[in-house]
């Protein structure tokens, strides 16, 4: 059954797929050197790609946030201060985490209404979307991440690592300044990620050949992502595949067929793509050496 699935896989949309990964990396890189440059940090290209693709396979390949610490070095070692490369750092995934949790919460409505086979499942999704995402995005540049420096500053400088609690005036002073000059940046480039991520996901199960509609596949991809982050199995395998092999069963897909388009595109695809985007890292160190 999982070999004829995986001989059976469309090559053209598979070829979609990874241009789309391709894409979605590219976009990471450059969406990092333009919020840098708002703040005068011109990194050239190649150092961006460390930033993203070596710090990506490590996050991918060791516990903890491991690949967060890395990026940070990375900055730092290309003259960006280290409270403003942290501050990127935790904008980066701050935004990466948001846009996750906002369409994963609008894809368990969706499939709420789906599962009771409501006709007026668009509409509760459209509704949730211009409800809480449009007032959740202004009262966060508005009043909650200006604020939150300040706020948090006593229990940071107890918990945060010294190097963190050393710098944490430069940091309170510099984040709002900071984040109000990459808020639009950084928005643009996390939308047009988004819709990169779900056409990824569409075109995989299109080569697998699923016919599901390109929203349903993005929600089922959001609400199985949002449900790996807790803290019940590691790198969130078995939930996953199991989130998946429900929402994609109320569409008729297949247990295995489910589980198999998981394992592809939350480890199989990602690692050995990560693992090869990442070996010109390498090469080029080992031959520097030599």
């Amino acid at each position: 059954m999982v070999q004829q699935s995986v001989m059976g896989l469309h090559a053209g949309y598979l070829m979609i797929y990874v241009l789309l990964f391709c894409l979605m990396m590219a976009l990471r890189i450059l969406r990092v050197g333009k919020a840098l440059a708002r703040q005068g940090h011109h990194v050239s290209l190649g150092l961006l790609y460390r930033f993203t693709i070596e710090a990506g396979f490590l996050a991918a390949v060791t516990p903890g946030r491991v690949g967060e610490v890395v990026k940070i070095g990375f900055l730092k070692g290309a003259g960006v201060p280290f409270s403003r490369s942290l501050i990127i750092v935790l904008v980066e995934r701050g935004y990466d985490a948001f846009f996750l949790m906002v369409t994963g919460g609008i894809g368990i409505f969706y499939f709420s209404a789906f599962y009771y086979r409501s006709a007026y499942s668009w509409a509760v999704a459209a509704a949730i979307a211009l409800g809480l995402v449009i007032p959740a995005f202004f009262l966060l540049y508005r009043f909650v991440f200006p604020r939150m420096a300040k706020k948090l500053g006593p229990l940071m400088r107890r918990w945060v690592p010294a190097i963190v609690a050393d710098h944490w005036s430069e940091i309170r002073v510099e984040f709002p300044s900071m984040f109000s000059r990459i808020f639009g940046v950084m928005t643009a480039y996390s939308l047009i990620l988004v819709v990169v991520n779900i056409g990824q996901v569409y075109f995989l199960a299109k080569a697998f050949g699923m016919d599901i509609g390109f929203f349903y596949i993005g929600f089922a991809y959001a609400v199985a992502t949002v449900v790996t982050l807790l803290p019940i199995s590691v790198s969130g395998l078995g939930t996953r595949e199991a989130c998946y092999i429900f929402l994609l069963g109320l569409a008729g897909i297949s247990p295995e067929a489910a589980t198999l388009f998981s394992l592809f595109d939350g480890v199989i695809f990602t690692f050995a793509a990560l693992f090869v985007m990442v070996l010109p890292i390498w090469f080029r160190k080992a031959r520097y050496a030599a």
